[in-house]
């Protein structure tokens, strides 16, 4: 991503390596004098070395083949190495209501789309066990949820809800105050409430990302 993980694992004492796809991140990495590899698992970066914890936060279920990537990265662990990650959760409770308007099915750019069960099946395969496992549910991506779901756009045109703002005649600018500010209060207080039922279901394992805790199996 921005590089602002690899920032957090430093400030913790660790030293920290990433790996990034995307060029447009380079021009951070140098400034910051972080090192990370531009490019694939695949090709092997930092070799020799040897990994105490590798992160993959919604990594898994873009890659076209995740065991073959999980084998990649389980060769690059220590003794007592663990691996964490997060994606999706198939079985979640928004996932449950929404149906197929779940955000997360997010086709084309996600290839796979998994459950504990489904993904704990691969880990064994791969020769590894699940530790720990819990579930995160950002409450943007309910925020992003209720509104996609609210919203019917047609096939073939073009949701409006990913369409940049134009600017507002004046006469909407001078709408009453009282009510924009009602407003607000209304949407923060419903973002509260939101917040406290996500850490619900995040309580109850049944929320919107999985994080997994795996280390190698003996």
């Amino acid at each position: 991503g921005d590089c602002s993980s690899l920032i957090e694992i430093k400030n913790l004492g660790a030293e920290a390596f990433g790996i990034e796809a995307d060029m447009n991140v380079k021009s951070i990495a140098e400034n910051l004098n972080l090192k990370v590899h531009f490019g694939s698992i695949a090709e092997n970066p930092f070799k020799g070395k040897k990994f105490d914890l590798i992160v993959m936060n919604q990594v898994i279920e873009h890659i076209p083949e995740p065991d073959k990537c999980i084998e990649l990265i389980k060769n690059r662990l220590t003794k007592k190495g663990r691996i964490i990650f997060v994606f999706p959760n198939k079985d979640s409770f928004w996932q449950r209501i929404t149906g197929i308007k779940w955000i997360n099915w997010h086709i084309p750019y996600h290839l796979h789309h998994f459950d504990k069960i489904s993904f704990q099946k691969m880990a064994y395969k791969c020769g590894l066990k699940i530790t720990k496992v819990k579930t995160i549910t950002p409450n943007i991506w309910t925020a992003i949820q209720i509104r996609h779901f609210l919203y019917n756009p047609k096939r073939g045109i073009a949701n409006h809800l990913w369409e940049v703002k134009k600017n507002k005649n004046n006469k909407f600018k001078r709408r009453n105050l009282i009510m924009k500010l009602a407003k607000r209060l209304l949407k923060f207080i419903l973002f509260i409430c939101l917040g406290f039922f996500n850490r619900l279901i995040d309580f109850l394992e049944a929320g919107d990302s999985l994080m997994l805790e795996v280390k190698i199996r003996k």
